[in-house]
């Protein structure tokens, strides 16, 4: 039920009572204010006039008691909590002219306090319970809202109430299509990103496979780097020793070179050129490289086929003894000798 429904409701019990009771200073408005400082909200009764006594004493001209009395009627109605005000009291008359806001007066108790006003209601009732000309207002309002009676009220609080519960269905019917398509967008995306994930994943596994591959290739790579760069140094290594080989073996033939051309042997090449010529015993001569031996065969061969060089080492020794005719053979420089030499 509405504030609306609901102070209608307040307003029609209150006057039915007020008809079934007989009370005689009826209600003209209602209103529900909140003070300064208080949790609670107050309502607030408005009556035509203040209240008053319905039983008293009846009293001579002389001031001394002579009865008491009743008026058979009651004079002001207000529920259990709810408080009963004349109309031309200060803070009622602003609640008979506002629905809304806040609000400051000075109290019958003379002290000024300030209000908030939440609701209010001013009508014209009958006396029968029939309460008609109803200008009802709620705080949030735009406007008073009137109506003629309280059947046409309720009428339209229900017509309303019933706008406003069809407008609910229909919102919540929104909101929970809304909320299914919120539903089935989160778990698309969610679909969609798990998706992308397993994607991501299988790039990741890729790229890593494609790295290892990579790094696989770099390392064999490098491998094949390093043994070529050892064959290299291998190479260049056997290329030094070729050179150093043939540096020393072109320094072997320069000597050699060198030492054939030599025409003056030392002591001992001389003694290995000269010794056992033609006496039948075998000359050996041996010695390491670059010691003149093939120097000294060739000077030694050359002795021996020189017929002027044997006749003076003939006469000079006497360790050689050839005659004539064998010098005349071995002199011979046209079959009798043939040398073979490296170079």
């Amino acid at each position: 039920m509405s504030e609306l429904s609901e102070l209608l409701k307040s307003i029609s019990d209150h006057c039915e009572t007020e008809s079934r009771e007989r009370y005689r200073n009826l209600s003209i408005g209602r209103g529900e204010m909140m003070m300064v400082g208080l949790k609670k909200p107050q309502t607030i009764w408005i009556v035509n006039s203040d209240p008053s006594a319905t039983h008293g004493i009846a009293r001579d001209i002389t001031g001394a008691a002579v009865t008491t009395f009743s008026s058979g009627r009651k004079d002001t109605y207000s529920e259990l909590g709810t408080l009963a005000v004349s109309k031309n009291r200060e803070f009622a008359r602003i609640l008979l002219q506002n629905y809304e806001g806040t609000h400051s007066c000075i109290f019958p108790n003379h002290q000024k306090k300030h209000f908030q006003i939440k609701n209010s209601a001013h009508y014209t009732n009958n006396y029968d319970g029939n309460v008609t000309d109803i200008h009802i207002g709620v705080s949030g309002m735009k406007d008073w809202r009137f109506f003629d009676n309280l059947y046409g009220a309720w009428y339209s609080l229900n017509r309303i109430d019933e706008t406003i519960q069809e407008k609910k269905q229909r919102e919540e019917e929104a909101e929970r299509k809304a909320a299914e398509l919120r539903k089935k967008q989160q778990e698309h995306e969610a679909r969609k990103a798990e998706e992308a994930a397993v994607r991501a994943e299988k790039a990741a596994r890729e790229a890593e496979e494609e790295a290892r591959k990579a790094a696989e290739e770099a390392r064999k790579a490098e491998e094949e780097a390093k043994k070529l760069n050892e064959e290299i140094k291998a190479a260049q290594a056997e290329r030094d020793n070729i050179l150093a080989e043939a540096s020393k073996a072109a320094a072997f033939i320069r000597k050699q070179v060198s030492l054939r051309r030599n025409p003056v042997l030392d002591r001992y090449q001389d003694d290995a050129k000269f010794s056992n010529l033609y006496n039948g015993v075998a000359e050996v001569i041996s010695g390491g490289p670059g010691t003149g031996k093939t120097t000294t065969i060739i000077q030694r061969l050359k002795l021996l086929i020189d017929r002027d060089d044997l006749e003076d080492y003939m006469e000079n020794h006497d360790d050689c003894k050839l005659r004539n005719d064998q010098l005349d053979i071995i002199s011979s420089s046209t079959d009798n000798w043939i040398y073979f030499s490296p170079n």
